[in-house]
């Protein structure tokens, strides 16, 4: 059995963050003590501990809770995980894809800009 400190310091996450979950509804509502705090079963910990690997994957609290509950059994959902992850990678690909053309913009208007400090001609400007 576990305290809820004990869970949130061995997955690098706050008690707050395991209560949110479970005012989400990802984890199941906790045993209590006789004094009312949360004790949780080694099979809470290795479920906080997939919602927590999800997350960082990048993975919404909603598409975790959809690919637990619609669990069956195993297969389907290592399906949907995939698809998630083909997805976020796309968008990962985008996002490069914006920033490289943006920082190549960057770097073409530095080194204008470099040469007219050095002397050369600053038409592109309007100053030539």
């Amino acid at each position: 059995m576990y305290k809820i400190g004990e869970i949130s310091d061995a997955l690098g996450i706050t008690p707050k963050t395991l209560r949110h979950y479970e005012a989400k509804g990802l984890l199941s509502p906790p045993q209590r003590s006789e004094k009312g705090y949360r004790i949780y079963t080694k099979n809470d910990f290795l479920h906080a501990q997939r919602i927590v690997a999800l997350r960082r994957l990048d993975l919404s609290l909603y598409e975790i809770q959809d690919l637990f509950e619609n669990d069956d059994g195993g297969r389907l959902r290592k399906q949907r995980l995939l698809a998630l992850l083909d997805e976020k990678l796309r968008e990962i690909d985008q996002t490069m894809a914006i920033l490289q053309g943006r920082r190549e913009d960057m770097v073409a208007r530095y080194l204008s800009l470099l040469d007219v400090a050095m002397g050369g001609d600053d038409e592109e400007f309007g100053n030539g």
